[in-house]
């Protein structure tokens, strides 16, 4: 999570594709500075968040990253719910297969036929 500052996102902007977040056990949701440095990174394809065991929800400003193509999410029991925002029009995979929450997984039934693979 200290890579999130404006100053390291804008220099990876233009060639970080994957990214993922592991192994915070204390986090319970992102910093306003951290959602910010995220939505610069707009090459963005992938994004994971794993084993948050404190994690409320994601990131706002999700549909900000216009070419994310898959978001994953395994272990992270406490995310009830997708991004209030939405998630980008550019999304054709979502894996919540291991999320460890019935009612993200119940939200994501309905984008069944949206988005061309979800993963429950």
């Amino acid at each position: 999570m200290g890579l999130l500052f404006v100053p390291i996102c804008n220099h990876l902007s233009s060639s970080l594709t994957l990214l993922g977040f592991s192994g915070n056990q204390e986090m319970e949701r992102f910093t306003k500075e951290q959602e910010d440095a995220l939505h610069l990174l707009v090459y963005l394809q992938k994004l994971k968040f794993i084993d948050f065991s404190k994690l409320q929800s994601f990131p706002a400003g999700l549909q900000k990253l216009t070419n994310l193509k898959e978001l994953s999410v395994y272990s992270c029991p406490v995310v009830r719910s997708l991004p209030e925002d939405g998630l980008p029009k550019s999304l054709q995979e979502l894996n919540v297969k291991y999320c460890g929450n019935s009612e993200l997984k119940q939200q994501c039934e309905g984008l069944v036929g949206i988005i061309p693979n979800i993963r429950l």
